[in-house]
């Protein structure tokens, strides 16, 4: 083969594995966005409120029991629970590393979760 058929497929290579690697990243946070959205639904129809850290405490179960990668150190911050006329908000915040053996690249990550508030009855 000429150097600059094997110079293509490595960069090819190369593009492929930094996509997957990124791309795994991706699909954790959909996966982890869908566990939240779920949950601040749940705690909006339920009459006994789970106050917030027994909301946070049962994102973090429900995430283990789906097997999805999250780091430990992820920040919480939850709107509107109190407050059954508002919609409940839950964000997450954390950096996830992806490592490229090269370098390892981090990645500032924020999911948000919505809960609607129930509409008024008139």
């Amino acid at each position: 083969m000429r150097l600059k058929t094997l110079l293509t497929l490595a960069a090819i290579g190369v593009v492929i594995f930094a996509g997957v690697k990124f791309g795994a990243v991706y699909v954790n946070k959909m996966q982890f966005r869908s566990v939240i959205s779920a949950e601040a639904l749940d705690a909006r129809r339920e009459t006994r409120r789970p106050g917030a850290k027994g909301l946070i405490r049962r994102i973090n179960e429900r995430v283990q029991f789906e097997n999805i990668k999250v780091p430990e150190d992820v920040e919480f911050a939850i709107e509107g629970l109190d407050e059954p006329s508002a919609d409940l908000v839950i964000t997450a915040d954390y950096t996830e590393v992806v490592d490229l053996y090269v370098t390892k690249v981090p990645m500032k990550i924020q999911v948000v979760g919505r809960a609607d508030a129930p509409e008024q009855k008139k």
